[in-house]
């Protein structure tokens, strides 16, 4: 199998380690050069950086290997969906823009903005899979609104609050615990 063009950072690399980024990558098809490429330069700056990371065995290697294949296969992915398409569109001053440049101002790039989307989208699905009453105080907790607030906003006492956002917790637990909702990178 292939592994890469770029040699020099590969030298210093194990056998199995080579041959293990090739396997990863030959799974990508079309993307295998280009994961290949970006697995080798990540972990070369990794074991540079990293004295800890180094010093690993192989296999804690061969994992963070698996592991950046697939965080580098979703980015390229949002990527494709979300930005290699982007529609353009003439602004008011008369110039070709992106559109999401035009229309998403939060300062995120396109792919945090789609990220923190889904996320967002997670969430709200996990909360919507509790009783009610739990949903409620999810909902105000998300709002911003402080314990106190949220047990007169209920009609219950501080007390009762506090149980029941313990409870929410354990609830929700399974949700994060199982990886429905993930962190965004």
């Amino acid at each position: 199998m292939k592994t890469t063009t770029h040699s020099q950072p590969l030298q210093n690399f194990p056998p199995l380690l080579l041959e293990r980024i090739a396997s990863i990558s030959g799974k990508y098809g079309d993307l295998a050069d280009d994961m290949s490429q970006h697995l080798a330069l990540t972990l070369f700056t990794k074991l540079k950086s990293d004295h800890h990371f180094a010093q690993q065995q192989i296999g804690y290697q061969i994992k963070f290997a698996k592991w950046e294949s697939l965080h580098f296969y979703n980015d390229v992915t949002v990527y494709d969906k979300y930005v290699g398409c982007e529609p353009f569109v003439i602004d008011e001053g008369g110039d070709q823009v992106g559109i999401f440049d035009e229309f998403i101002s939060s300062g995120d790039s396109v792919e945090e903005s789609v990220i923190n989307h889904e996320t967002a989208q997670e969430v709200m699905n996990a909360i919507e899979s509790i009783p009610v009453k739990y949903q409620r105080v999810a909902l105000l907790i998300m709002q911003g609104y402080k314990p106190a607030e949220i047990a007169n906003k209920m009609m219950i006492s501080q007390r009762m609050y506090s149980y029941m956002a313990k409870r929410l917790g354990e609830l929700l637990k399974p949700c994060f615990d199982n990886h429905l909702i993930t962190k965004a990178h």
